[in-house]
């Protein structure tokens, strides 16, 4: 199974200034109106929910690794983001492969 995944900016998916105006004059109550008619928006949790609720991001650990100069050079052309993007192919490896 081939996964892609497509990781996009801040800058790229931006609303423009017209988009934030238009949705900064809605009232609450059109807002929930809109989300209440929306078939692919999940119903909001429990208010109680968000009292408990904790953002956990797995750290990642600095490491040292050696890599063949024209790996390292082929991700590095991929631009910005290369380490990511080792790492999201070791992952991949580790849950295509498992515990073989």
């Amino acid at each position: 199974m081939s996964e892609r995944i497509t990781r996009k900016s801040w800058n790229d998916i931006k609303p423009s200034h017209e988009e934030l105006e238009t949705l900064d004059a809605l009232s609450d109550e059109e807002v929930a109106r809109r989300v209440a008619a929306d078939p692919d928006a999940p119903p909001p949790p429990d208010v109680d929910w968000w009292r408990n609720a904790e953002v956990v991001a797995p750290r990642k650990q600095p490491v040292t690794l050696r890599l063949d100069p024209d790996i390292l050079a082929w991700f590095r052309e991929q631009g910005p983001g290369y380490q990511t993007r080792i790492n999201a192919v070791l992952r991949h490896y580790m849950e295509t492969v498992g515990d073989r």
